[in-house]
């Protein structure tokens, strides 16, 4: 059952290919976004009155739990930031023909939440939720979207369609100095740019009713 259901859904997608790229011969730009659903996105970038309750060990790091008026956490902040960019692409004709964008979050585990496909006025209600798992497989991600990617060129050089080299674009906030080390080729946006003299300070974080931020 399990061949049957994949041979069922591959037709499908080659099916809606084929109508997508008939309907519209424009050269595609493949963009995936590569998304850090772990619980370290809990951590808050702004707020006011906040304190620290207590310290609890997630995901190898040290948190201060805190509470506080209007925090707003990472996750926060990412949604905010892929929800511009939606809006940004459907304000724009062209960008509307060309843009061929996928979504993917991380943690323990990598989920696909947006197949390639262009932006819709569907997807202004896209939001990324924060997972319950800690550990952070970035390098597992990383390998899975490149793989995408490389499977979405094949499909358009299989229908005849242009394309322009494709962006991964990774969002995550643990080890910014590394990333950019190991995949320099990678557009790899900060959420919050750490300052000249960062030195990985203790930070914090929220996790639903809990609240945590950094020091």
């Amino acid at each position: 059952m399990m061949s049957t259901s994949t041979t069922h859904s591959t037709k499908q997608e080659q099916l809606a290919a084929m109508r997508a790229f008939g309907n519209n011969t424009n050269a595609r730009l493949p963009v995936l976004f590569l998304l850090d659903a772990s619980s370290s996105m809990n951590g808050i970038v702004r707020g006011g009155n906040q304190h620290i309750l207590r310290q609890e060990y997630s995901d190898g790091i040290n948190w201060n739990i805190v509470t506080g008026d209007n925090l707003i956490t990472r996750m926060d902040e990412l949604n905010a930031g892929l929800q511009r960019f939606i809006s940004d692409i459907l304000a724009d004709p062209l960008a509307k023909l060309a843009v061929d964008v996928a979504v993917m979050t991380f943690a323990q585990t990598v989920a696909t939440v947006k197949e390639f496909g262009p932006i819709r006025e569907s997807d202004t209600v896209l939001k990324i939720s924060t997972s319950q798992e800690n550990e952070t497989l970035l390098g597992e991600a990383v390998e899975l979207a490149l793989a995408e990617l490389d499977s979405r060129k094949r499909t358009y050089r299989k229908h005849g369609v242009e394309y322009y080299q494709p962006w991964l674009v990774v969002m995550t906030p643990i080890l910014w100095t590394v990333l950019r080390a190991l995949w320099p080729c990678l557009y790899i946006p900060c959420l919050y740019p750490p300052p000249a003299d960062y030195n990985l300070p203790l930070p914090n974080w929220s996790n639903g009713r809990k609240t945590y931020s950094y020091r």
